[in-house]
């Protein structure tokens, strides 16, 4: 038992772990008629996922808007999902001596 890359699914995980399952997601602004393969853990999941991937260059899902739809198919069940995303503030701290906190940092 390792972590290592799944040759089934292409992720990290342990190698006792299930894999995620496959899902077809039809995005028809960006894939027109063609699903992608997704894989997730649930309809959510594999929404999100798909969100993350089509998000990745140039921020799309940034504009604030939540026009476009996705269709989540898994066994010919559907979900319908809205796509949008928003910015995140992450904060960074670290410790510091009184004195560096004295001189003004």
């Amino acid at each position: 038992m390792g972590f290592q890359r799944c040759l089934k699914c292409g992720e990290y995980h342990w190698s006792d772990k299930k894999c995620p399952e496959a899902f077809k997601v039809y995005h028809e602004e960006y894939n027109g008629d063609e699903p992608i393969k997704i894989r997730g853990y649930c309809f959510e999941d594999a929404a999100e996922n798909y969100a993350k991937y089509y998000n990745q260059d140039d921020y799309p899902l940034m504009d604030g808007s939540d026009t476009d739809v996705m269709i989540v198919n898994q066994d010919g069940e559907e979900k319908y999902f809205n796509l949008s995303a928003e910015q995140s503030i992450d904060y960074c701290i670290r410790e510091i001596t009184k004195d560096e906190a004295n001189s003004g940092l």
